[in-house]
């Protein structure tokens, strides 16, 4: 169970579910969809969940800046180098291997991914740490153009102060997790329907959400988080 929190009264505003028993599993961009009473967000920080490429084009089409923690991709079967050890010549649209050599495609694309070979492996220092297993054959990679180019923009963009400062802010809200699991039994899905999981999340966010708001106003007044709030948040 993920909540999606508001930055400026600190009160949920949506809940999102995703297996937990899943690696490859990752959450959605529902939760972020604009409303006609509020809009959208202007920036939304989310933890590796969140690093999937429908999110990062959701976020892109309706320009949202996302604050999203990368995804480490998985080691290849041979323990070799893997697809995070390459890089993008933006100016010539060129994808370069760990020795900064440019790859070759090779055959068609399939299901938008494409595979890459190297072009001078033979000579090549880093071959036996970067194909362990091969046996003098092109090292190949099998990657998503596009997905992958976003990938490592948003990797990129987590070395950034604007990311650490949005992740320190979405650290602070963490501890809605430890409310819900010591209050109201939100370890665990209590059902297994999918529907009656989201209906139970949704009760206990607004529980939450009573007690954070009542402790809000009774230290800000009842007008102040109405009054300061506007459509970009």
């Amino acid at each position: 169970m993920g909540f999606v929190v508001d930055s400026l009264c600190h009160v949920i505003t949506a809940v999102v579910l995703a297996a937990g028993n899943a690696s490859n599993s990752s959450c959605s961009c529902q939760p972020w969809r604009p409303s006609p009473a509020s809009g959208h967000a202007q920036a939304a920080a989310g933890d590796g969940a969140f690093d999937a490429p429908p999110v990062h084009a959701y976020l892109d089409q309706y320009e949202i800046q996302g604050q999203i923690t990368s995804r480490d991709h998985a080691t290849p079967a041979d323990g070799g180098y893997g697809t995070d050890r390459l890089e993008w010549d933006e100016e010539h649209w060129i994808l370069r291997c760990p020795n900064q050599t440019p790859l070759q495609a090779k055959g068609k694309a399939r299901e938008g991914n494409q595979t890459y070979v190297g072009t001078a492996c033979h000579e090549c220092r880093r071959y036996k740490d970067c194909c362990p297993k091969g046996q003098g054959e092109p090292k190949q990679f099998i990657l998503n153009p596009m997905t992958h180019r976003r990938w490592q923009e948003n990797r990129k963009h987590c070395l950034t102060e604007e990311y650490k400062a949005a992740q320190g802010q979405r650290f602070v809200e963490e501890g809605r997790f430890g409310l819900v699991k010591m209050n109201h039994h939100g370890a665990k899905a209590p059902y297994r329907s999918e529907d009656m999981n989201l209906i139970a999340a949704l009760v206990m966010a607004i529980v939450m959400n009573y007690r954070i708001l009542a402790r809000y106003l009774s230290s800000t007044g009842p007008s102040e988080c109405i009054e300061e709030r506007s459509p970009s948040h």
